[in-house]
């Protein structure tokens, strides 16, 4: 018989500085990014605030993760998935991405 496990309230801390943040309108527009993300894009935060999210979409993503990722927001779900960006010198990094709506 397996023994229970008791889950404990403890909470890992994690460097707020290394997360890569953005936040956009219903549309996909960037709203908002912060420091790390702008220096893991290469854009500057003025390029990267009004254009669309897909400005750092690489193009050897296949299109059906992100119509999945979008039929899950548009449903005000949240979505999780590995993503490969592009930086502005077209190098590529990949993501450990959580998206949701609010």
């Amino acid at each position: 018989m397996r023994q229970n496990l008791q889950l404990t309230e403890l909470q890992r801390s994690f460097d707020p500085s290394q997360r890569r943040i953005s936040a956009t309108d219903a549309k996909g527009k960037i709203l908002y990014c912060n420091d790390v993300f702008e220096a893991t894009s290469g854009f500057t935060r003025k390029k990267l605030i009004d254009s669309p999210h897909n400005i750092i979409r690489h193009s050897g993503m296949l299109p059906p993760v992100y119509q999945r990722m979008w039929h899950c927001l548009t449903a005000r779900k949240s979505w999780m998935g590995i993503v490969k960006n592009r930086c502005k010198n077209d190098d590529q990094y990949w993501v450990d991405a959580y998206i949701l709506t609010i």
